[in-house]
């Protein structure tokens, strides 16, 4: 995705896979540090074929290509308001691929229809429990990656975060809110953010809130001075050495929203 066109927080990423010069399928993706939420879709004509090898060769590019090690399903793709995915038993297709429910409740009610299953091969689950199970998130989680440190995230919850410090702090003005990032830039990356023009170092010259504690702003200094000429830090040694750092303080944020990247001091 051209820098002036991505996305402030999540990197975009999608996919349209052709077997033998045809279209079957496209998929996409939306990452934030090691999690990826993701939606993927086989053409009809297609259904009764490699479908779940597909979709698992698909997670497995995205892993090699992004390190993301956390994937998540959104309601809709398993059912929810989706009245194709109940008819489909979209459900047990994840489920099947080691996909699991993020509540709690919906991961008791998912092991109670897997134990009538094995108890009567015959068994199906009936639609208006699919609708339950089809209610909440799903996660995949890779091997040692189980903490379960994703299951209450939100994207939308950093958003509200920065509408309360901007109410906060910067009288709900947001050109306030942006200088004042604009600043903040300047000396964490030591530059010039101002003398920047075009569209893509706009973007990143005023993020939306300077919000970062006192450890994460020395990891977004080094986090920023590992560009060195990159075009993704990913590209670099130092640049993966700081993501990493930063990935790390953000698993821990997810645990609550009361510190989800940004300072509600």
């Amino acid at each position: 995705m051209p820098p002036e066109n991505r996305l402030p927080l999540r990197a975009y990423h999608a996919a349209l896979v052709f077997k033998n010069g045809v279209p079957v399928a496209y998929f996409e993706g939306l990452s934030i540090c090691e999690r990826m939420e993701s939606g993927f879709n086989l053409y009809y004509t297609f259904r009764d074929g490699e479908t779940a090898w597909l979709y698992a060769r698909i997670l497995r590019l995205m892993r090699q290509l992004l390190g993301v090690t956390v994937f998540s399903i959104d309601p809709y793709q398993v059912g929810h308001e989706n009245e194709e995915g109940i008819a489909s038993g979209a459900f047990w297709f994840y489920r099947k691929l080691g996909f699991r429910p993020v509540d709690p409740a919906l991961m008791e009610l998912t092991i109670a229809e897997e134990q009538k299953m094995s108890a009567n091969a015959g068994y199906r689950t009936p639609a208006r429990t699919l609708k339950k199970l089809a209610s909440g998130h799903m996660l995949f989680e890779l091997p040692g990656e189980t903490s379960k440190r994703w299951d209450r995230f939100h994207v939308r919850n950093i958003g509200l975060a920065v509408q309360r410090r901007m109410a906060r702090d910067f009288d709900g003005d947001s050109k306030k809110m942006r200088n004042y990032s604009a600043q903040f830039l300047n000396r964490a990356l030591e530059v010039n953010a101002e003398s920047w023009t075009d569209d893509s170092e706009k973007c990143a010259r005023e993020p939306i809130a300077r919000t970062w504690y006192d450890s994460q702003y020395r990891q977004v200094e080094s986090f920023g001075k590992s560009f060195g000429g990159t075009d993704h830090p990913r590209e670099s040694r130092r640049g993966r050495s700081a993501l990493s750092q930063v990935n790390a303080e953000t698993r821990r944020a997810a645990r609550g929203f009361d510190r989800i990247w940004f300072e509600m001091k």
